[in-house]
């Protein structure tokens, strides 16, 4: 709704002006989203770096400069307040806070179903998180209210099957046709850089921080990036295995570790979007970021020296990245 108005409000301004500055503005927006979200269940410190590793995503960093207007930005936010509210939904124990995110997160699905296509797949995946997060519950006899998300999991299903279908099965039908008769149109693949299929490390480790390169490492931030990502990743999955019995724990425990399990799942069903072309990377943007930042809330957790040393060792990362980034910005600008 905010992004609605503020759109409308565009509407008066020079359109130079707009198409200027309207990626940067939504896609900033999109970060203070995450930032809040994070902050609640994780503190402060995780939440600015999950928020500030998620906005230095090259995948997004370079379509919101000046100049470049795509719909990128609008899927960053949209997507973010889509899958972190119906998180937060099945987290809460307030009925009317749960009612509130659900809400926020249908009416977010249906303003984003008129800026982009494919929007059904961040819809269909809310509502997977919700089935694992159920079954996740029921597995540890951890005992949640399941009515509200399952109810508004219901309507996003209808609602995605009512307004995607037509585009659905016409896209069907193309790939269809195309495997059987070919094409006439050139490989997009092989002329679209953003299209590519994507290698794990294109060009060795001294272009492990160039974007024109088509490798997952590069489009996801370099390979500084990706050693932490790792790192944060085994430090989760450790996490949920290591502990069992999560229905003993506090409640802000037993939130957490929800909220990470989800986060998790989120990542590993859709790794698989990335195969389709390397600007699809943007699934995972957001929950490798959110998985930084989970792990560096467990680093702070730990004794004082660790602490200093994770603390130097962030603002030396981002010292690099900041660098890195602005430079790649310059020659892309050149660029277009």
């Amino acid at each position: 709704i905010i992004v609605a108005l503020l759109c409308k409000c565009c509407s008066f301004l020079p359109v130079d002006l707009v198409l200027m500055n309207f990626s940067a503005f939504i896609f900033s927006l999109s970060t203070v989203v995450v930032y809040v979200f994070v902050k609640k269940k994780l503190g402060k410190a995780s939440a600015f770096v999950t928020s500030l590793t998620f906005a230095l995503t090259p995948a997004y960093f370079l379509h919101t400069i000046s100049g470049y207007f795509d719909t990128d930005a609008i899927i960053a936010f949209f997507s973010a307040v889509i899958i972190l509210s119906q998180i937060e939904s099945f987290i809460v124990d307030n009925k009317r806070e749960q009612l509130l995110f659900c809400v926020l997160s249908f009416i977010s699905l249906i303003a984003f179903s008129f800026a982009w296509e494919a929007y059904y797949t961040y819809g269909l995946l809310s509502v997977f998180l919700t089935i694992v997060l159920t079954v996740l519950c029921k597995a540890k006899k951890l005992k949640r209210d399941y009515i509200i998300p399952f109810t508004f999991s219901i309507f996003t299903v209808v609602f995605c099957l009512l307004t995607s279908a037509n585009a659905a099965v016409g896209s069907l039908g193309r790939t269809i046709e195309k495997m059987l008769h070919g094409t006439v149109w050139p490989d997009e693949g092989k002329y679209i850089l953003e299209l590519a299929k994507p290698k794990f490390l294109s060009g060795g480790i001294n272009y492990s921080f160039d974007i024109i390169k088509t490798g997952l490492v590069n489009w996801s931030g370099g390979f500084l990036f990706f050693v932490i990502f790792v790192c944060a990743l085994v430090s989760s999955i450790a996490y949920l295995v290591k502990n069992k019995y999560i229905r003993y724990m506090h409640d802000d425990e037993k939130k957490a570790y929800l909220f990470i399990a989800a986060i998790v799942a989120w990542l590993l069903v859709t790794i698989p979007f990335v195969f389709f072309g390397i600007r699809f990377v943007q699934y995972i943007s957001l929950p490798m970021s959110l998985l930084i930042g989970i792990y560096v809330n467990s680093l702070f957790k730990r004794n004082e020296k660790k602490k200093v040393g994770a603390i130097g060792f962030i603002i030396l990362y981002f010292i690099c990245q900041n660098i890195f980034l602005l430079e790649l910005a310059k020659i892309h600008q050149k660029e277009i």
